[in-house]
């Protein structure tokens, strides 16, 4: 792999470059910090000066005076410029983590977008700490990590993901695009709630309807023409009636603005910080359908997105100046604060119903942009090749993503081609509920539209369907087994639908006796197979092995084993063809002391 494309180096290299930047920045920072210092102190005695002696003009405070505020200036300007590259070198420095394997724990786990009862999602580590989730996720918003969680929860179709796919590959390189959100990404976390502002959106308006509005203008008109005419006139009586009836009709809506303005407060902070966001995406070029379908949903009116809610701003502070003391008696005679009011219920009327759909774009988009940072930093990862047709999956070198790069043994996975099941059998620790979390989140990655953790793989879109983590309860009074019988039912209900299931089941059975195990698991797979389902089964009863000589061509075999090296267990975690020879419980339990040497033997 050539430098120019080795996303560690680059990171490294920018994150130098950003070091040195908030060096230079702190340097300057301390020194505007003195010149304020040295500039009050020079002002000072320039007060003192002059009170002391006639002969000092006091116009020469306007000097340091004039200068304490352009330091003023530049000290803020450059602690936002401290903090713009303090974000963005944790930005690389995540991402660095990322590419070492270091990454567990520092980000969002994604447990509060888990779906009660999901099919797979705990199987395969989606969710929760050191989870896919975790590893992808780069969205700040409630709307990008809500669809990045449906997208892992849901498959989609083969049209869907294929041009996901390309929308990810033409964001891949725009590290720059996910360097400057990054930057933002405090903000946006912890100011955008999609929730809350959709709430605010669909509030009944508490004003009323346009007519009085138009009785408000009317009257704010009679006002300035009875003032201009006190002025020429000096007969204030009309501007005194006007002013009166005006205080009268403004107790009838005086509690419904008051509702309006407190309302939109926090909404128009987190509507600005939304548009910053907005403004970066606007000066984007895309090329591929999906991302300028993204782009169309944040334009209103021929206007982007972020033009709409600096209209909204510009408002709010508009209503805000009749607070200043200075323009408050002509803000009483204009009922400045009623018509800003009303303009705002305006806006909020008119493009409020648009809030939810602009927040879903941005969604997509964060959800695809979390993709393009994953593939960006995994270029050895293929894009896999998504078909048509009977259920396929076939694959070669697959490892899991979320251990450390070369912690894994590789694996190739082949089903299809008349080939339904593969049933795995090997001793303890061996390797195989780990083989079937490999080809699980490497489905979820393929569906996801992202490239996966192999040298190639090809599929259909598949429903997955996992006992891989089946958990007891004791306060629903479900035992293991039973609650594997409940994730059982759900699977072969899904077989029932339109996409066909994947099933992934790891000791099927292992709680109830050998007898009815052996029954039940075999026929509860021949079951699954017959009615279009294709999948793996993890076994220590080699009784269930031979199922796949009764099922001939559609099953298979497989095994993964252990060396005895002297009283050391070895495991090369390497898939054979065929069924295990041996076990390892016995030696496992010597060598923690549970056993004598002799029972053993």
């Amino acid at each position: 792999m050539s430098e120019t494309g080795n996303p560690e180096k680059i990171y490294s290299a920018r994150l130098a470059v950003l070091q040195q930047e908030q060096a230079t920045f702190n340097r300057r920072f301390d020194h505007i910090a003195n010149g304020r210092l040295g500039v009050f102190a020079v002002a000072a005695l320039v007060a003192v000066g002059g009170w002391m002696s006639d002969g000092v003009s006091w116009w020469l405070l306007l000097i340091p005076l004039l200068a304490f505020v352009g330091l003023v200036i530049w000290h803020e300007r450059t602690a936002r410029a401290q903090s713009r590259v303090s974000a963005a070198i944790s930005y690389y420095e995540r991402g660095l983590r990322r590419i070492e394997g270091t990454w567990p724990g520092e980000g969002n786990t994604g447990a509060n977008w888990l779906e009660k009862d999901h099919g797979y999602a705990l199987d395969l580590d989606l969710f929760g700490e050191a989870s896919l989730f975790e590893l992808l996720c780069q969205a700040q918003t409630e709307g990008g990590q809500r669809t990045l969680a449906a997208w892992l929860q849901h498959p989609q179709s083969e049209t869907a993901i294929r041009a996901r796919q390309v929308a990810v590959r033409e964001l891949t390189d725009r590290t720059a695009l996910r360097e400057d959100l990054g930057q933002l990404a405090t903000a946006v976390r912890q100011s955008v709630r999609g929730k809350a502002l959709s709430r605010w959106a669909a509030m009944k308006a508490p004003l009323p309807s346009g007519g009085k509005r138009a009785l408000f203008l009317g009257l704010s008109g009679f006002a300035m023409a009875a003032l201009l005419f006190g002025l020429m006139t000096s007969i204030y009586l009309p501007l005194v009636l006007v002013f009166a009836v005006q205080m009268i009709l403004l107790r009838t809506v005086a509690q419904p603005i008051l509702k309006v303005m407190h309302d939109v407060e926090e909404p128009t902070r987190e509507l600005r910080v939304l548009a910053l966001l907005l403004e970066r995406l606007e000066e984007e070029k895309f090329n591929e359908p999906v991302l300028q379908d993204i782009q169309a949903r944040l334009t209103e009116g021929e206007q982007p997105v972020s033009v709409r809610i600096k209209q909204l701003e510009r408002l709010v502070f508009l209503y805000d100046l009749h607070l200043n003391q200075l323009f408050t008696p002509i803000a009483i005679l204009l009922m400045w604060g009623v018509h800003l009011a009303f303009a705002i219920e305006g806006w909020r009327m008119k493009w409020g119903q648009h809030v939810p759909q602009w927040l879903e774009a941005v969604g997509e988009f964060e959800a695809l942009l979390s993709l393009s940072g994953f593939a960006y930093e995994h270029p050895d990862y293929p894009y896999p090749e998504i078909e048509s047709g009977d259920s396929l999956l076939q694959g070669q070198a697959l490892s899991h993503p979320l251990l450390k790069p070369g912690a894994c043994v590789a694996n190739d996975v082949g089903l299809g081609d008349g080939l339904k099941v593969t049933i795995v059998s090997g001793s303890n620790m061996s390797g195989k509920s780990t083989y079937l979390r490999i080809v699980g989140i490497n489905v979820v990655l393929a569906q996801l539209g992202a490239p996966v953790c192999a040298t190639l793989l090809r599929l259909t879109p598949f429903r997955i369907g996992a006992t891989l983590r089946v958990q007891d309860s004791i306060q629903d009074g479900v035992s293991r087994f039973y609650a594997e019988l409940r994730r059982l039912k759900a699977v072969s209900d899904a077989i029932e639908g339109d996409v066909p299931v994947l099933f992934l089941l790891d000791e099927i059975l292992h709680g109830t006796n050998s007898h009815d195990r052996q029954i039940g698991a075999e026929a509860l797979v021949k079951s699954f197979v017959a009615r279009g389902a294709v999948g793996f089964v993890t076994t220590h009863d080699l009784a269930l092995t031979r199922a796949a000589d009764a099922m001939g061509a559609a099953a298979s075999n497989v095994h993964f084993s252990d060396l005895l090296d002297g009283r050391e267990l070895r495991f090369d975690y390497t898939m054979r063809k065929g069924v295990v020879d041996h076990s390892n419980a016995l030696q496992l339990m010597a060598n923690l002391g549970l056993l004598p040497d002799a029972d053993v033997e």
